[in-house]
């Protein structure tokens, strides 16, 4: 049973990083959306890029291209109110719980360059990351589904990417009211 349980932990734990990996995406996810049900807490998406980390690669070698996810993945908080992600290559995602997210995303993009920067030498350039980030209040979406939270945090990181990179484009849910009843049992006008 232990083994089992160790076992489990492991392939959740992205190796080179020590972060959770992609793996573990689907059962965090719902985890996370079933606390804020409870809690009244909802969570913001971050969904973060390094930029241009291809020519880090290509530079300087795939070990150097390690040591900078490395001091990246050491950069991102953790704590009860930050769960870190790594999707894959250069991508993190964190799951915010709380106020002041988008204050605390800034931070993050800027705790990034300043963290590799301090640990990796020889690098000709700072390295920096895009972020899209959404805020999801509790009465916005209690139906949301993680997918298209995600698949909107992602639809902003590619904002901010377009917009020149090494910034964050982020929004905050929003809820439409819905119309009164009419008379008849049908949307008022």
């Amino acid at each position: 049973e232990r083994i089992h349980l160790l076992l489990r932990h492991r392939a959740a734990i992205d190796e080179l990083t020590a972060v959770f990996n992609r793996r573990a995406f689907n059962q965090i996810a719902e985890a996370e959306l079933a606390r804020a049900d409870r809690s009244h807490i909802w969570p913001a998406l971050l969904v973060l890029d390094l930029d241009h980390f291809k020519s880090v690669n290509d530079r300087f070698g795939h070990a150097m291209g390690d040591q900078v996810l490395q001091s990246v993945a050491s950069s991102l908080p953790e704590d009860g109110d930050a769960l870190a992600l790594r999707m894959g290559g250069e991508e993190f995602m964190l799951v915010l719980r709380g106020k002041g997210a988008a204050q605390r995303a800034e931070r993050v993009r800027q705790a990034i360059t300043a963290r590799v920067a301090r640990d990796i030498a020889g690098l000709d350039r700072p390295i920096t990351a895009s972020m899209g980030l959404v805020e999801i209040p509790a009465e916005v979406m209690p139906e949301a589904t993680f997918a298209a939270i995600y698949a909107r945090a992602d639809g902003l990181l590619y904002q901010a990417k377009s917009a020149g990179r090494n910034r964050m484009a982020s929004e905050r849910m929003t809820a439409f009211a819905r119309r009164p009843l009419g008379k008849r049992g049908t949307a008022g006008a």
